[in-house]
């Protein structure tokens, strides 16, 4: 139902004996009034009865609807939303139908269907009388399940606890007059009290985070509540709703402006935490996970300088154990076709050609199709963006955090950027082991460069700052050689020096003054940072695409940042013999060589003299 239908007169629905259909229902849920109404609905097209068949389609279509309990301003959705249209929702009724629907409500007996319609009265048409009517068919609906023996939930439940929201909302538009809001306050509080003598953490911390919500209690008195309910016996064991409850116990305090016993339930909230660290102790990523949010916690108030460090200490043990049980995932890629095609593009050729054809083993990706395609790939999975990603260093410590996807919402930068990140992973481990990786080894079997010669080569380049041809060319030899660990530490520490000899001779001042008159030079994260003054001048002279890798695959946390954890130290051996290393290291040859490659015979003759 996308359009308005034609509208349903009262006559009609008084007509339609739709409370006879419904009466011997029970739930309060209006999905289960629809599911009654819709068959009678399709029975009455069958029989040929038009009018009945419209007017049980108009409360049906009523019924159906999602309420929006927590949006005073849209009140309801449709159940279903597609991209050629939706189920039944508010604006099919606004207008006359609304009146005419308000106009009905009050014969309706059962209190679900009643509160439906006189709520659709209020939203769309503004019926003070419908307004309150709605309230009354809302506390009714609560009132019937408080009195229902056993089930699950009960008024307790999240879509009890709706249908209450729902009624202070109305109430609050209409305006807090205290001979009508009696009830309503009066059925908060036996809400609450019924969650609590079934130790339902979850329904008792929704009733009060609503009575905060809505000042239908004294913020201590609650907060009181809060706080005795989460030490009763009843919570067995520390969980995500027992840490809800102190939240709830500080939040009150807080709202009450009594700092002291907010303080001390914000640390009875960390030690929580930490007690569900203390049940993960086998699972060391689990144990972490409760330690940051305890450590989390303990940073909103002073005094706690000791206790934190105490548990930052035991987080990082934890961490330190995260990589025992913990091992990348591995899937063997066959490149040999495409190693084969590597080596005969270089046989037969001479040394200066081959190191200048070694430069073009790959291009950087054009940042629009990477883009794109990162778009895709999150739109075909959309539950895949329902976790929010978590970025863990060599070491395991928490690197970045990236928010969740919802359905329908459409990926940040950030998101954006993880995802291109990990298919650039990829295409780096078949450009290393299909491309690089074969290419190297050919050239060092045919030509064997040594030191003298790259080093001359790097000095050719108007790329490599003056004074650092040495550096450049000791890393190649080292990169030629399979010595990956020295490589690495000589050529990417020299990144930065090479941005800014770049910008220097393009007449950019790369100096940084501080405060205190001191002077330093930009460092390759300001060299970087998308909206900085340098970067638009680095893009001219290298290329965007060339810039937007050397962000990613040097500088972005989210990626391997390869200067930062090589510089700190943080990757172990083992790690320098991995595709990103090797691929790093040809990048900053192909940096260098790359404006060589349309001068062959002037390097050929440098090389051979």
């Amino acid at each position: 139902m996308t359009k308005p239908s034609p509208v349903v007169l009262l006559q009609a629905l008084q007509e339609s004996g739709a409370d006879a259909l419904v009466a011997a229902i029970r739930s309060v849920d209006c999905g289960d009034l629809w599911n009654s109404i819709a068959k009678a609905r399709d029975a009455a097209i069958e029989a040929g009865n038009v009018d009945r068949a419209a007017a049980y389609d108009a409360l049906a279509g009523a019924s159906s609807m999602i309420l929006c309990a927590s949006e005073p301003l849209r009140a309801f959705a449709p159940l279903l939303q597609m991209t050629f249209g939706s189920s039944a929702g508010p604006d099919a009724y606004r207008g006359a139908q609304a009146e005419i629907f308000a106009a009905f409500a009050p014969t309706v007996a059962h209190p679900a269907l009643r509160a439906r319609l006189a709520d659709l009265g209020w939203y769309l048409a503004k019926r003070p009388d419908a307004g309150r009517l709605a309230i009354r068919g809302y506390l009714d609906c609560l009132q019937s399940l408080l009195g229902m023996r056993g089930g699950r939930g009960g008024a307790r439940s999240a879509a009890a606890l709706d249908l209450l929201r729902r009624a202070c909302v109305i109430q609050r538009q209409l305006g807090w007059v205290q001979d009508d809001t009696t009830l309503l306050i009066a059925t908060a509080r036996k809400v609450r009290e019924q969650a609590r003598r079934h130790g339902d953490a979850s329904g008792f911390v929704a009733a009060v985070e609503l009575a905060l919500d809505f000042r239908l209690a004294s913020p201590s008195a609650l907060a009181k509540a809060s706080e005795k309910f989460a030490a009763t016996s009843g919570l067995h064991r520390p969980d995500h709703a027992q840490t809800q409850v102190w939240e709830t116990a500080a939040r009150a305090y807080s709202i009450a402006e009594r700092k002291g016993d907010a303080d001390r339930t914000v640390a009875a909230l960390a030690e929580c935490h930490v007690r569900t660290a203390d049940r993960f102790a086998k699972s060391p990523m689990h144990e972490a996970h409760w330690l940051e949010e305890a450590i989390a916690v303990l940073r909103r108030f002073k005094g706690t300088n000791e206790r934190r460090a105490e548990l930052q200490a035991r987080l990082v043990r934890a961490q330190g154990r995260i990589g025992e049980i913990m091992a990348p995932p591995r899937e063997r890629i066959d490149v040999h076709n495409l190693a084969d095609l590597t080596r005969k593009s270089l046989a037969g050729l001479d040394r200066t050609a081959s190191l200048l054809l070694f430069a073009e083993q790959s291009r950087s990706p054009d940042i629009t199709g990477l883009r794109a395609a990162a778009a895709e790939s999150l739109a075909r999975t959309p539950f895949a963006g329902l976790f929010a990603p978590r970025i863990f260093d060599p070491k395991f410590k928490l690197a970045s955090r990236l928010p969740a996807i919802d359905f329908g919402q459409s990926p940040d930068e950030g998101n954006l950027r993880h995802q291109i990140l990990q298919h650039e992973e990829l295409r780096r481990i078949l450009v290393a082991g299909g491309q690089i990786e074969p290419a190297r080894i050919q050239i060092v079997l045919d030509h064997q460069p040594d030191e003298r010669v790259l080093t001359r080569l790097a000095a050719l380049s108007p790329r490599v700052p003056h004074g650092h041809a040495s550096f450049f060319g000791r890393g190649f030899a080292h990169f030629f050689n399979a010595d990956f660990v020295e490589a690495a530490h000589l050529l990417v520490l020299q990144l930065e020096p090479l941005l800014r000899h770049l910008l220097v001779s393009a007449d950019v001042d790369i100096t940084r003054f501080k405060p205190d008159q001191t002077q330093s030079s930009a460092t390759l994260s300001l060299l970087l940072k998308s909206d900085g003054p340098y970067r638009e001048t680095l893009e001219a002279m290298l290329g965007e695409a060339a810039v937007f890798e050397i962000e990613n695959l040097f500088d972005r946390a989210e990626g391997p940042a390869l200067r930062h954890r090589i510089a700190h130290g943080l990757y172990s051996p083992w790690a320098y013999a991995g595709h990103d290393i090797r691929y790093a290291c040809w990048f900053l040859y192909r940096l260098c060589v790359e404006p060589l490659r349309d001068h062959a015979d002037y390097v050929r003759e440098h090389l051979d003299s």
